[in-house]
C-alpha cells in the first residue's frame, strides 16, 4: 500500500538524500541493491510466497516519485526471505511437484534480483559518467608562408615583395599566440598562404564571392595600401593552374584530416559534444570597403554561432560573452560584420557544433602590414581562455 508523504525534494536535505535521475530516495536505492523489493515483485501465481513474506510484517517505508507525487512504499527484504522460505518452508511442502514448483520459482526470483541489480548499476554508471565538451580548433589562414613562394610562384603574377605584402594583409597572422593550446583536443593550423589556396572555400562553389574571383584558388586579393582589388593569378580558371592538383591536395588533406579528428574526438565515450572553433581576424579598412553602407562600428571581436546550436545553448553562450565583455572591456558582436560560420562537411557528426571567432586586427597587432603582436594582451588572452573553459563545461 502506498500513501502520500509531505516529502519536499526541493529542500537541501531532501536533494542530498534523493536521486533526482532515478526518482527514488537514497535509502530506497541502498535497500534495492541488498535485494529489497515491494511485495508486488512476487506475482499472484505464488500465493505461499506472498503470504509468507507479508506474514513476517518486516518492512520499511521509503520514498519514490510516482504519478507526479512523492510517495512512501513498503519494501521487504525479499531476497533474504526467499532464501529462508527455501530452507524452512519449501522442503516441508508435501507434494513433490509443489515443492519443485516453489524451489524453481525462488531460484528464478533470486536470479531476477541479481540481474536487476546489475542493470541498475550499469544505469547508474552511465548517469554518473563525467561527460565533458571537447574543443577542436582550426586556423585556416594563419601564415603568409613566404617560403612557399618559390615553389608555387608560377601560379601568381606577383613579385616576392608584392606576394609578402598581400599575403600578410590577407592572412590571419599570429592568432596562435592568443590562445592556450592545452584547451583543445586537436588544433589544425594552416601554414600555406590563402593566396595559393583558401581552405575555407569549397572547390566549385557557385557563391557570389566565388564568381567574383575569391574562390578556393582566388584570382584576386585586397591591396593593403589602397584597398583596391588586385589580380594575383596568371590563369583565369583554376584547372589551368599548373599547381591545381597540388593546391587541391592541400585543401583536401587539411579539411579531411581535421574532420577525421573531429569524428574521432566526438566518438569518445565521455564526450558530450565537440565545439569546433574556426579562428580568424579582420581589418576595419577591408570591412569598410566590403560593406560601404554599414553604419555600425566594427567590434573588437565578432562571433558567429552555427544555426545547429539550439537556442538554449546560444542564449547561454551569449550571456557568457556579455559577462566577459564587461569584465575585460571588450566589445563583441554576434554575426557582424560577418555572419557565416564554418560548418563540417561530414553532417553525420551529430554532436559537433561550429562557431567562428573573428578578431579585429587593431586590438592585437601593432602593424597589420608587417604583423607584430601588441606586447600587453593579457586581457584578450584571458577573455578567450575563460570563454574556452566555459565551452568545455557548458551543459
Amino acid at each position: 500500500m502506498k500513501k502520500s508523504s509531505p516529502f519536499n525534494p526541493n529542500s537541501v536535505q531532501s536533494i542530498s538524500g534523493f536521486d533526482l535521475n532515478l526518482k527514488v530516495s537514497m535509502n530506497y536505492l541502498s535497500r534495492y541493491f541488498k535485494g529489497w523489493r515491494e511485495l508486488d515483485f512476487i506475482s499472484n501465481g505464488y500465493p505461499l510466497l506472498k503470504e509468507y513474506i507479508e506474514s513476517t510484517n518486516f518492512y520499511e517505508l521509503h520514498h519514490i516519485y510516482e504519478n507526479n507525487d512523492y510517495v512512501l512504499v513498503k519494501m521487504y527484504p525479499i531476497k533474504t526471505l526467499l532464501m529462508q522460505f527455501k530452507k524452512t518452508k519449501a522442503v516441508n511442502i508435501q507434494e513433490e511437484s509443489g515443492k519443485i514448483f516453489y524451489i524453481n520459482a525462488i531460484d528464478k526470483y533470486l536470479k531476477k534480483i541479481n540481474n536487476q541489480n546489475k542493470e541498475l548499476k550499469n544505469r547508474l554508471a552511465k548517469l554518473n559518467k563525467k561527460e565533458i565538451n571537447e574543443l577542436a580548433l582550426r586556423i585556416p589562414h594563419n601564415s603568409p608562408s613566404p617560403k612557399s613562394f618559390e615553389k608555387f610562384s608560377n601560379s601568381l603574377c606577383l613579385s616576392k615583395k608584392e606576394f609578402i605584402d598581400l599575403s600578410n594583409y590577407n592572412s590571419d597572422p599570429l592568432l596562435i599566440y592568443l590562445i592556450n593550446g592545452k584547451r583543445f583536443s586537436y588544433m589544425a593550423i594552416n601554414d600555406t598562404s590563402r593566396l595559393f589556396v583558401d581552405l575555407e572555400k569549397l572547390p566549385g562553389n557557385d557563391s557570389l564571392e566565388d564568381t567574383q574571383g575569391f574562390s578556393f584558388m582566388p584570382k584576386f586579393a585586397i591591396n593593403p595600401h589602397d584597398d583596391n582589388i588586385v589580380k594575383i593569378r596568371n590563369y583565369d580558371y583554376p584547372f589551368q593552374d599548373p599547381n591545381y592538383f597540388a593546391f587541391l591536395s592541400l585543401w583536401t588533406n587539411f579539411n579531411s584530416t581535421f574532420e577525421s579528428k573531429v569524428l574521432e574526438i566526438s566518438s569518445k565515450e565521455n564526450c558530450r559534444r565537440v565545439f569546433v572553433i574556426s579562428l580568424h581576424s579582420f581589418s576595419e579598412s577591408y570591412i569598410s570597403k566590403k560593406f560601404p553602407k554599414a553604419k555600425r562600428k566594427c567590434p573588437d571581436i565578432n562571433i558567429i554561432l552555427s544555426e545547429k546550436i539550439n537556442p538554449r545553448l546560444q542564449e547561454k553562450i551569449k550571456r557568457k560573452i556579455y559577462n566577459l565583455d564587461h569584465k575585460f572591456k571588450i566589445k563583441t558582436s554576434f554575426s557582424f560584420p560577418y555572419h557565416d560560420t564554418y560548418e563540417l562537411l561530414n553532417t553525420s557528426i551529430s554532436n559537433a557544433l561550429c562557431l567562428t571567432i573573428e578578431i579585429n586586427k587593431k586590438i592585437y597587432l601593432e602593424d597589420i602590414f608587417s604583423p607584430k603582436i601588441i606586447a600587453n594582451l593579457a586581457f584578450l588572452k584571458k577573455f578567450l581562455d575563460e570563454f574556452f573553459i566555459y565551452l568545455q563545461r557548458l551543459k
